[in-house]
């Protein structure tokens, strides 16, 4: 691994970002579907709204990653290994049925060189995995969403071709247009 302190920080900050943002997309579909999937009994109160058995289950799918994310964000910082320029990490524990190398209780000195992974091979997964959950939450909740946008006579402009990290979404939801000049209107 590269001696100075200051790649070692940098990158240990890249890894925290990304974990940190995986907690805020559990906190967000969390949010989501407290607003759209509560339990009968809790619909009407302001306090103590739980979320139905289904958007539950849906929820949980994501624990393992939050879990990992506390462990990464709350816990002993990972160490970082490099072979051949490649950055390698153990991976982190997640849920208790997901056995990582590195908890808390886990040292320095307790990582063997064998234990050590591709870190680009980790965020992949873990980003892929957090997606397909996302996707297939979202996919469940749509039509709820559709009949919220039909009834308040909301409709989606123009949407976008090109999404992702170096295009707009393009759909401004949040009131700002997108950069192709797309826009959310109420008719």
């Amino acid at each position: 691994m590269n001696q100075d302190f200051n790649h070692y920080l940098d990158i240990q900050n890249h890894f925290l970002a990304f974990h940190a943002n995986s907690g805020r997309i559990h906190d967000s579909i969390k949010n989501i579907l407290t607003l759209y999937c509560l339990d009968e009994a809790s619909k009407d109160k302001d306090k103590d709204r739980k979320l139905n058995t289904t958007a539950t289950r849906w929820l949980k799918q994501l624990e393992d990653y939050y879990q990992i994310r506390n462990t990464v964000l709350h816990g002993k910082k990972l160490p970082f290994g490099e072979m051949q320029g490649i950055l390698l990490i153990p991976i982190p524990e997640g849920e208790p049925t997901h056995s990582g190398l590195w908890h808390t209780s886990k040292s320095w000195d307790d990582i063997k060189e064998s234990d050590f992974e591709y870190c680009s091979d980790y965020l992949v997964e873990t980003y892929h995995g957090i997606l397909q959950i996302t996707n297939g939450i979202f996919g469940n909740i749509l039509g709820i969403i559709k009949e919220i946008i039909t009834g308040a006579h909301f409709e989606l402009d123009n949407p976008p071709v090109a999404t992702g990290i170096s295009h707009s979404s393009g759909t401004g939801i949040s009131g700002f247009e997108g950069t192709d000049g797309s826009s959310m209107k109420h008719k």
